[in-house]
């Protein structure tokens, strides 16, 4: 697989020296939806490589986000029409951003876009009550119901003390970008909406994944539907520029092996599983060629163990 140096994205070859392992939920659902998504890598060693694209306004391009994350399509596009992020329904913009990257330990669930991908993933860490109390909490604080979709007369809109004492309460958010946030999250629910969002960013992060990724079933296909990067703290460029979230910065220092993904291999493979067979192999040849002494098996083993190693790697 022919990998281009996409820069404006978080980029693959960086996503990999991030010092922390692979962790793929193993099920057939996600097995089918990656393999039906065109351009789409996995390997459980690795993770899951994939072309990514959002729409956005070129003003947000560098700033802080807002929202906690990153939000993608797991697709390349080529036309305007083609994205559903354009900017005539409230989201997204006239510049496009493109790339692939990497993800090694995504949140997964089943949700047809980012919305409630991320209401499921916060439910997935904490349960549906908890998950509840911060939305309510939230709309006592804006004065916006989430149930109606409107908003209570005469409530204003919280100072920037105000929004910096709720987030502080919630475990990985940043309260520091509230004034940011008051500044530029102007109009219908967009302030509540993103606070949400920005709270359940923090969760994920601090359970140690680096994304959600949401998957569906429709009319009998499994497909990915959308890419949240908890990874990144600001808007990418056009022009190459991201930034990783300080938590995932400082899991920079560690250096690995380049690796090739293997196109569609089944991660339902557990890694070690070919190596362990390959050692009892061996240890049960070496204890018949020699009468079972300790010695002969254990050497025997070994020899078995780094066979069935370079047999993996060729596989």
């Amino acid at each position: 697989m022919t990998r281009k140096r996409w820069r404006n994205v978080v980029p693959v070859d960086v996503a990999e020296r991030l010092d922390y392992e692979s962790e793929l939920p193993y099920s057939d659902a996600l097995v089918k939806a990656l393999q039906s998504t065109p351009g789409v890598s996995f390997d459980p060693d690795i993770g899951i490589e994939m072309p990514v694209s959002r729409r956005q306004h070129s003003s947000q391009a560098g700033m802080p986000t807002v929202r906690g994350g990153i939000f993608y399509l797991p697709k390349q596009i080529k036309y305007k029409i083609d994205h559903p992020y354009s900017g005539t329904g409230g989201y997204g913009g006239s510049q496009l951003i493109q790339g692939r990257t990497l993800v090694k330990k995504p949140l997964v669930v089943e949700a047809y876009d980012g919305g409630l991908a991320t209401t499921l993933a916060y439910r997935d860490l904490h349960g549906k009550d908890v998950y509840d109390r911060m939305v309510d909490d939230i709309g006592v604080m804006t004065g916006y119901d989430s149930t109606t979709g409107a908003f209570r007369r005469g409530k204003r809109r919280p100072s920037r003390q105000e929004l910096e004492d709720f987030l502080v309460k919630w475990d990985g958010a940043q309260p520091e970008l509230a004034h940011y946030m008051l500044e530029t999250l102007v109009g219908y629910n967009r302030l509540p909406v993103a606070i949400r969002e920005h709270i359940v960013a923090g969760a994920v992060r601090e359970a140690g994944y680096d994304s959600v990724l949401a998957r569906v079933q429709e009319h009998g296909k499994h497909k990915l539907m959308e890419l949240f990067d908890v990874r990144e703290s600001e808007y990418p460029s056009p022009s190459g520029a991201y930034k990783l979230h300080p938590k995932f910065a400082e899991l920079q220092h560690n250096p690995v092996k380049k690796q090739r993904l293997r196109r569609h291999r089944n991660p339902n493979f557990k890694p070690g599983t070919v190596n362990m067979v390959g050692a009892i192999i061996g240890g049960l040849l070496g204890g018949l060629s020699s009468g079972y002494r300790p010695e002969s098996v254990a050497a025997y083993a070994g020899i078995g163990y780094l066979i069935s190693s370079l047999f993996r790697r060729k596989s």
